[in-house]
């Protein structure tokens, strides 16, 4: 019997994170899908191979951190012809009858590419008009409702084009975070996966004398890296691990590089993380999704710093708090007495035991499979309160 088929669409224009995620999704989905992926930035060595699933790349674009506008990372590429060729690759692969078109953020974000979202959500209906286009979406969303422009711009793109909303979150612990209410009226069935990983796995019983400290793919946090190496000083008997980010700003590169305590040592960035994780007695990281739950999938107590220019680690990070998973940093707790002083706090507290639905990309595929073969709307089988 025919395998159907699920086209996912990513883009990711800063960090990692949605990259990461989108693939975990990609892999939960493949036992039950013909899955074709859909990458729009730049090759970062991350994929898998698995039978039938096909890793395309689209002509990469980046925002900048600056001024948010769209470039293109390869030289002399324009943004204008980038979308063109971008627009090139799309029409073909729609010519494929997916039977689902996830699409992971939009309209929530992405906005500045959403004239070529929308055109290929237009072409795979042509070539399925049966296909269900859905929204695949992180437990919170940051921006301005700016006078409910951003509000009325969603909705009706949720109204125009999806026909539901998956919500990678465990509601137990965080429940969808917007910057408006949605209206009731909009009748979007809305689902929760639970939170997306790596396949789940057990933390070790037999963790090395190391702290890991990591910044993710981001190009913030250098200041954490900069404290923990003055806290290192003052706890001499154990190591602190440094992973090298790719995207570190140069002069904390610079400080990585020089002379570093005799127990601090630097790795390069690898996509490994969770394996570095499972050998260590405590993470100092920022508090994006991604690194969240590689604490959680791998029981390794975090100190968290969040990044405060938009509310989205400071709401997760605080939720995990309350349960106990982590503790939050702020700007005092950088100097270096006081980090020192929290991880020694964190090395003595016993091990938190919360249990926390992970499996979001394996009940992403059965949701999406059940109600296929149901030939129904996405179901609405948790109770939601937005």
């Amino acid at each position: 019997m025919r395998k159907p088929r699920l086209l996912i669409y990513c883009q990711h224009l800063l960090g990692i994170g949605h990259l990461s995620r989108c693939l975990a999704i990609a892999k939960g989905c493949v036992a039950d899908f013909e899955v074709d992926f859909l990458q729009g930035g730049p090759d970062v060595g991350k994929t898998f191979e698995a039978p039938g699933f096909r890793h395309h790349f689209l002509a990469p674009l980046l925002m900048s951190a600056s001024d948010s506008k769209l470039y293109s990372p390869r030289a002399g590429v324009s943004v204008d012809e980038s979308l063109a060729a971008r627009a090139s690759t799309l029409q073909s692969i729609s010519k494929e009858p997916f039977d689902v078109l996830l699409i992971e953020l939009y309209p929530f974000g992405r906005r500045k590419l959403g004239g070529e979202i929308r055109e290929l959500i237009k072409q795979v209906r042509e070539t399925n008009p049966s296909v269900k286009v859905v929204c695949s979406l992180r437990d919170i969303v940051v921006g301005k409702d700016d006078n409910g422009r951003f509000k009325n711009f969603v909705e009706q793109e949720l109204k125009d084009g999806f026909d539901g909303l998956l919500v990678h979150s465990d509601p137990r612990f965080l429940k969808l975070s917007l910057p408006f209410e949605l209206d009731p009226h909009l009748k979007l069935p809305i689902e929760y996966t639970g939170f997306v990983c790596e396949p789940q796995i057990h933390g070790s019983e037999n963790r090395m004398n190391q702290i890991l400290v990591s910044l993710g793919g981001g190009i913030v946090g250098g200041e954490l890296i900069e404290a923990s190496v003055k806290a290192a000083e003052l706890i001499p008997e154990i190591e602190f691990k440094i992973v090298r980010s790719p995207n570190l700003e140069p002069r904390f590169q610079q400080l990585l590089s020089g002379a570093l305590p005799p127990n601090v040592i630097t790795i390069e960035f690898s996509n490994e993380f969770e394996n570095l994780l499972l050998k260590s007695r405590l993470s100092i990281s920022m508090a994006g999704y991604n690194t969240v739950m590689n604490l959680l999938n791998t029981g390794t107590y975090g100190l968290v710093l969040p990044y405060l220019e938009n509310e989205e680690q400071s709401t997760r990070a605080n939720a995990f708090a309350r349960a106990g998973a982590l503790k939050v940093l702020s700007n005092f707790d950088l100097a270096p007495d006081q980090l020192a002083r929290s991880i020694r706090e964190a090395l003595a507290a016993p091990k938190p035991d919360i249990s926390v639905d992970l499996n979001g990309a394996a009940h992403t595929s059965k949701i999406l499979l059940h109600n296929l073969k149901s030939a129904s709307p996405l179901q609405n089988t948790i109770e939601v309160s937005l």
